[in-house]
């Protein structure tokens, strides 16, 4: 993942860690402006995250059993 200083500098003073132990996240995409991201894992349905407020936005459900 490549994170532009611009982003990096907004985030600065920032606590946005997450920490869970049954949290798995295989993949992620942040959006052109830095303020979403979506985060993929094979444990569960893929997740669009804010960033300026650190909480989910939408959970994305699916009935897909396999990998698609």
């Amino acid at each position: 993942m490549r994170f532009d200083q611009q982003f990096m500098d907004s985030m600065a003073g920032r606590q946005n860690v997450y920490s869970a132990d049954e949290m798995k996240v295989d993949c992620c995409l942040l959006s052109h402006n830095n303020s979403y991201v979506v985060t993929g894992s094979s444990s569960g349905p893929p997740q669009v995250w804010d960033m300026h407020v650190s909480s989910t936005l939408l959970r994305i459900s699916t009935s897909h059993r396999t990998v698609v």
